[in-house]
């Protein structure tokens, strides 16, 4: 069991669209080395989550606090830009790539920032030889599957600390595997443990941190 502070902590989380809330008072913590899933449904508020920790959607309540260089800083309101160069990135689960770009372009807009950005390029494409193989290819032309594992590629470059995935149907098997599995499997170990409550009235189960997220009241 990882007993190190969380890397990532939400502690009564609550967002939503409109007058309706999607999430209700969801926690859920995040250590250094771990993967978290967050299952759930369609609608449940999967992407929800993800898009109120990193900045896409402000939360109506709670706290969600990273562990920066042995500060403890609050990320609510925070842009999403400035929550990249804290090292926290995001992969939505569509639109996640500039079509009318080459795979290369889309890699140089992830690098853009960084001052080593042809060296991060570099690494990312070495654990993605299909993209290597592509990188002039224009992204729009790609499959749904090589155009997620672009998107993952593109998280990569950035080196984050903590990196969310938004996936359902074919996308994990077709962006983590092999080529995504194996670009991932250096960077972070399964976890075991348990967790607290999450979502509209708890019902959270975990397994390996996994977080059910069940009985929200619209789609995300």
């Amino acid at each position: 069991m990882n007993d190190a502070p969380p890397l990532l902590e939400v502690d009564g989380l609550s967002a939503g669209y409109g007058e309706v809330n999607i999430l209700h008072e969801v926690s859920l913590a995040v250590r250094p080395g771990t993967l978290v899933a967050v299952i759930g449904p369609n609608g449940a508020g999967k992407s929800t989550l993800l898009k109120a920790i990193y900045g896409l959607l402000r939360p109506r309540g709670g706290r969600a606090v990273l562990r920066h260089d042995g500060r403890e800083l609050s990320i609510v309101g925070r842009k999403p830009h400035q929550l990249t160069r804290l090292g926290l990135n995001y992969v939505p689960q569509l639109a996640n790539v500039f079509p009318n770009m080459s795979v290369l372009e889309n890699l140089q807009v992830g690098a853009s920032t960084l001052r080593n950005g042809d060296e991060r390029i570099e690494r990312v494409l070495g654990d993605f030889p299909l993209l290597r193989g592509r990188r002039r290819q224009r992204a729009g032309t790609l499959s749904g599957g090589q155009r997620q594992m672009l998107a993952l590629a593109r998280a990569l470059v950035t080196g984050p600390r903590l990196l969310s995935q938004s996936l359902r149907g074919a996308g994990p098997r077709a962006a983590r595997g092999p080529e995504g599995g194996r670009a991932l499997s250096g960077r972070a170990q399964p976890a075991r443990g348990r967790g607290g409550r999450g979502g509209a009235d708890g019902g959270v189960r975990v397994a390996r941190r996994a977080r059910r997220l069940i009985r929200t009241r619209s789609a995300c």
